[in-house]
């Protein structure tokens, strides 16, 4: 009870609770329509005969527990977080430097896959996240208009293609050369399991580019494009 939040009193306070973590676009959207729900609900129990204080009130309930609806925001819009980490990916995929150091980065890691049992596999992985997305991203990001909407576009640019070029080049492309001669862990073991969970890094990471690409995607909610330097 001590650190139970008191609930909202009026309805700016419960937009200001529920719309705490959104961004900026879409918590004036939001404070937009649930402001004009709840005047109308407000005008609709006036009609049936409540005071104005008791109008409010019932019209505040209506609009539900202000938790509830913030986790339902959570899950529909973008957060201030994904926000700014989609501005830092738009900034990153116009950058003409991270761009050749991804292109060195495959073709210095062509020497180990070579050794490799599933070359194909490694090479083509490789080759989209280091090579073509960053590439594609780079055209999009350098247009006048920025991004632009659709499934394809904004998938690329959520993907975050850099961040998982490099991740891609230490999973699969990077062997460690470590001399573990006295150690309890053999070096076989050693390589499965840090392999493995190198893989799992990225694929969670994947996971969460196309789980945010869908989110802009369902709701629209793109944010402001950057314009071309």
């Amino acid at each position: 009870m001590l650190f139970r939040k008191p609930k909202a009193q009026n309805v700016s306070e419960w937009l200001e609770a529920a719309t705490r973590k959104i961004a900026s676009p879409a918590r004036e959207r939001i404070r937009l329509e649930i402001e004009a729900h709840y005047a109308e609900s407000v005008a609709t129990h006036l009609a049936g005969g409540l005071s104005e204080n008791d109008a409010q009130m019932a019209a505040l309930a209506e609009l539900g527990d202000v938790r509830h609806a913030a986790r339902r925001f959570k899950l529909q819009y973008l957060t201030t977080w994904q926000a700014q980490h989609l501005e830092a990916c738009d900034k990153n995929s116009k950058n003409l430097f991270y761009l050749g150091v991804l292109y060195l980065m495959f073709l210095m890691s062509l020497d180990e896959l070579r050794s490799s049992s599933s070359f194909v596999a490694r090479l083509v992985l490789l080759f989209l996240f280091q090579v073509a997305l960053p590439t594609t991203a780079f055209y999009l990001a350098r247009r006048k208009t920025g991004y632009p909407d659709g499934w394809l576009p904004v998938l690329i640019r959520c993907c975050n293609a850099h961040a998982l070029g490099y991740l891609s080049f230490v999973a699969f492309g990077f062997l460690p050369y470590v001399d573990l001669p006295n150690a309890a862990l053999s070096m076989a073991k050693f390589w499965n399991w840090e392999n493995a969970a190198l893989r799992l890094i990225f694929f969670i990471q994947l996971a969460y580019a196309l789980r945010l690409a869908k989110k802009l995607h369902d709701s629209q909610n793109y944010p402001e494009r950057p314009a071309s330097s």
